[in-house]
């Protein structure tokens, strides 16, 4: 199954890409979001495979790239520097409502997709981070789950910070492209000045809605102990957190995947059945 790429042009001119899986319309079905994270894009790895899954259970799939995440269809999978040195996450997560809104009130009718008003979502590392943002605001969510996800924005030092102001980019290695990337400071000047909007334990402290955070238990990337305990802050008792043994920050996916590992099988389980019943996890 091939997905039909949609675009949505936003007011600066930039582009979401969406790529979108359709199944086949037996009954009314919900919505899955897909959002990646900090060096992904929706045709890294697993995302394919995982949105076809999706598809194949029912799920209208939409898999997306922010627009400043650096890869686009037209270049592959090189980053555009200058674009990934622009992104924040404040801009993530106002994409990801505008595209909530976009697929709401214009694309669900234009396809014609019987819609049951179910709307779910699915991030991967940062995008698990922007995923339980939107989640605690934004009221079409019905639950959400975030697969190796941070537990917090505002991974440097202060040394690094003090050292990103003087220059104003902090340098991130690609080595799977071999490229130099960079942030340009205002993302750092973006967290600062949304401390609140942007605090991953507010959102769990605050959601009335189910969130499964889904974590390796070798992950070296974002280590366990970052999210295990966030089930502990939410009052309503509907943060859920589920770890998996001997596998890491991808499930031992690579990219190009070739292979589909049993702790990427582990995952898809938990999440389709956490979808089924969010609230009997």
């Amino acid at each position: 199954m091939n997905p039909i790429l949609l675009n949505l042009k936003l007011p600066d001119n930039e582009k979401i890409s969406v790529d979108y899986y359709a199944p086949n319309f037996h009954k009314e079905i919900p919505i899955l979001l897909i959002l990646h994270g900090f060096k992904g894009f929706k045709n890294w790895g697993f995302f394919p495979f995982v949105s076809k899954h999706f598809s194949n259970l029912g799920y209208a799939t939409f898999t997306i790239n922010f627009s400043l995440n650096g890869v686009t269809d037209d270049i592959g999978d090189e980053f555009d520097v200058d674009k990934f040195a622009n992104n924040t996450l404040s801009r993530e997560l106002f994409e990801t409502e505008t595209i909530i809104n976009w697929l709401i009130n214009d694309q669900i009718k234009k396809m014609d997709i019987p819609w049951n008003k179910k709307l779910f979502l699915l991030g991967h590392s940062r995008g698990g981070g922007i995923a339980a943002l939107t989640n605690s605001i934004n009221d079409n969510v019905t639950a959400s789950v975030h697969w190796a996800s941070v537990g917090k924005f505002g991974r440097t030092t202060s040394r690094q910070n003090e050292r990103w102001k003087e220059t104003g980019k902090l340098e991130i290695p690609n080595s799977r492209t071999g490229q130099m990337l960079h942030q340009n400071y205002s993302y750092f000047e973006d967290l600062q000045h949304n401390k609140e909007k942007l605090s991953i334990i507010n959102a769990v402290q605050k959601t009335s809605k189910p969130m499964l955070f889904i974590h390796g238990s070798q992950d070296l990337v974002i280590r366990p102990q970052e999210v295990s305990s966030l089930p502990e802050l939410n009052p309503q008792k509907i943060i859920h957190y589920k770890e998996i043994n001997q596998t890491g920050h991808t499930f031992s996916v690579q990219h190009p995947m070739n292979a589909i590992p049993e702790a990427l099988n582990i995952a898809l389980n938990l999440t389709s059945s956490f979808f089924e019943d969010p609230y009997n996890c």
